[in-house]
């Protein structure tokens, strides 16, 4: 900023907006990003612009960027929102960033179209992406939410669980008073190991609340609350949204 104090900001402001939109119009980036752990692979865009005429105040020069992340070619689908951001008051050796839950959130629903969600767990899951056979998936497992399964299928009937969470989405600056509340709707299946058809389907809803923090360049997050509660239709219900014989939680 000493060259800002020395030439006045006048004439930065005068030069600033042309040369920024030079450099930022339209600007693209792709990106792929690989879990091969997890056999997840994706492909997104990043679309980034100056959207606002840089400007300097007070020593302090503000610079807003629109960003759209979105899977292979396509856009990001979330709704635009306008917010007024209020900055600390620092001196000139800090840099401020106020970031808009709407970029974790597009990351996240490009995420989602393209399957990083989808799971389908079962012992040789386990063994090929996690290295263990000490944890086989089996009816045993589930024996305490489904007792009944053990009556029908004995407690060694391997099975396949397939996992989905649909539509993961954070706040920043809820209501409630934390830094960040999290959601997403979990969806799960049972299946006879190698079958088509479900024992058991249903769905649940996970929300948790908690604190972020940078701490000597360390992220820190300590979480408040964390709910899980039944999703779909009807919330009184006492049995899954599916089961082929009754089975009750």
């Amino acid at each position: 900023m000493d060259s800002i104090n020395r030439f006045g900001k006048t004439l930065y402001n005068r030069i600033l907006p042309d040369m920024v939109s030079k450099k930022t119009n339209d600007m693209k980036h792709r990106f792929e990003y690989n879990i091969p752990e997890l056999d997840k692979f994706g492909s997104f865009n990043v679309d980034y612009r100056l959207t606002a005429d840089p400007l300097i105040h007070n020593n302090v020069m503000d610079l807003d960027f629109y960003f759209d992340i979105g899977p292979e070619n396509n856009h990001c689908l979330m709704k635009h929102e306008t917010f007024d951001y209020k900055f600390e008051h620092f001196d000139a050796n800090y840099m401020q960033f106020v970031l808009s839950d709407r970029i974790p959130n597009c990351f996240l629903d490009a995420m989602e179209r393209q399957d990083f969600f989808d799971f389908k767990i079962n012992s040789e899951w386990m063994y090929e992406k996690l290295g263990t056979n000490k944890f086989p998936i089996t009816t045993s497992l589930f024996s305490d939410a489904f007792p009944m399964l053990i009556t029908k299928y004995g407690g060694d009937q391997k099975i396949d669980l397939e996992l989905k969470f649909v539509r993961p989405r954070v706040i920043f600056g809820p209501e409630t008073g934390e830094n960040v509340h999290f959601s997403t709707t979990v969806r799960y299946g049972l299946k006879e190991h190698g079958s088509m058809n479900y024992i058991i389907y249903d769905s649940l809803e996970l929300s948790t609340t908690f604190d972020m923090e940078i701490s000597e360049e360390i992220l820190l997050a300590n979480f408040n609350t964390m709910t899980v509660s039944k999703a779909g239709e009807p919330h009184e219900r006492s049995i899954p949204i599916y089961s082929d014989d009754g089975f009750s939680e």
